[in-house]
């Protein structure tokens, strides 16, 4: 494959969109040589590079076209699922890492129909849990030595965002110049993101750092540092004092990241035209949640609140005060803002809302398409 342009990253936020599913995929042979078509009893989502791939195949002429990633993304599967009607041939050069599971199949793990609770620990914390050595395993398969990147994870996943915090939490490392190949490597197998402020410079060295992947963010968070009690099977008492107490300020967390993947990949649907880039913003006394600037030269800003009450005019206002305090977009054609809300909105911020076209209010339904 030429390019891999085009190409989503390795997570939507839809259910219809989710990365492919790697379940029952194997050559018909059993081999590591076979004649396709695959094996394959579920596959959900990559729509873009299905086209992308099916288009470049349909072409009357020889091409060559790669696809790469870390392991375990869906490579294997999206390429099963191209070629399911056309004659193909497969080799595998090495055995698949064992024991390592796709987001898909980690949600596939869950049971709908049991409480939260009950999901966690069946499939995180309890001693044997399929996902219990879930990050070691990722480390593992990708690393030689595992155990300083394993501290570093640690460090961001609870709270260390700048270099001089997580230099704090991993004493082995000297200086920022001994920390740099670590976070650079981190970087390149997509375990974590750094970014900076929008408003910022580009050259600026002011990043913030956080875990790239959603699982990986609570594995850290939450069973790595109780592991030792995990380990003698007090996995109520953990879930009870060390993650349930916790879990909402984790998923506030988790539901920025949410936000500004929405906007980014289905922003057009509320702004009508689809976004450029899309980032956060911060200064020394405030946070911005979500910032960018659309195609057609328009600014967004926008909060997540991930509250048990419903967003009023309060965070409107706080919204509108934040915006102020940026530099950033300051010649857009206008301005969007949009609030995101766990619990939806009050009657009012909703009128509001209805006479004031770029003023959006985004709810669990709207996040999955449902309206």
């Amino acid at each position: 494959m030429g390019s891999d342009a085009g190409l989503s990253k390795d997570f939507r936020l839809r259910p219809h969109t989710a990365p492919a599913n790697l379940t029952g995929l194997q050559p018909v042979s059993g081999s590591p040589f076979g004649i396709g078509p695959f094996r394959l009893r579920a596959f959900l989502g990559r729509e873009r590079e299905l086209d992308l791939l099916n288009r470049e195949l349909d072409r009357h002429r020889p091409s060559l076209m790669v696809l790469y990633g870390r392991r375990r993304v869906g490579k294997s599967a999206l390429l099963a699922r191209v070629t399911r009607n056309r004659r193909t041939f497969y080799y595998s050069n090495r055995p698949e890492s064992p024991g390592i599971h796709p987001r898909e199949c980690q949600l596939q793990l869950c049971d709908p129909h049991r409480s939260l609770r009950d999901n966690i620990l069946d499939v995180v914390l309890d001693p044997g849990a399929p996902l219990g050595n879930e990050a070691d395993n990722v480390l593992q398969a990708e690393l030689s030595t595992p155990a300083r990147y394993a501290t570093i994870l640690q460090a961001i996943a609870t709270g260390c965002t700048t270099t001089g915090e997580i230099l704090g939490r991993t004493r082995e490392i000297s200086d920022t110049r001994a920390l740099s190949p670590y976070l650079e490597k981190l970087q390149a197998l997509r375990l974590i993101q750094a970014t900076r402020s929008l408003d910022a410079p580009p050259k600026a060295r002011s990043h913030r750092f956080r875990l790239a992947d959603p699982f990986l963010a609570f594995w850290y968070r939450f069973r790595l540092p109780n592991s030792s009690a995990l380990a003698v099977g007090h996995t109520a008492h953990v879930y009870n004092h060390a993650v349930r107490p916790e879990l909402h300020a984790h998923m506030g967390e988790i539901f920025e990241w949410i936000g500004r993947e929405y906007i980014q990949w289905y922003g057009e649907e509320i702004l009508t035209t689809a976004a450029r880039e899309v980032g956060k913003i911060w200064g020394s006394d405030f946070d911005l949640d979500i910032a960018g600037t659309t195609l057609d030269r328009k600014q967004v800003f926008g909060e997540c609140k991930w509250t048990s009450a419903k967003v009023g005019m309060s965070v409107l206002g706080d919204l509108a005060a934040l915006t102020r305090k940026t530099t950033y977009g300051r010649r857009a054609a206008a301005t969007h803002l949009v609030l995101l809300s766990r619990k939806g909105f009050t009657k009012e911020l909703q009128r509001r809302s209805a006479d004031t076209p770029f003023l959006h209010l985004v709810d669990p339904a709207a996040l999955l398409g449902e309206t």
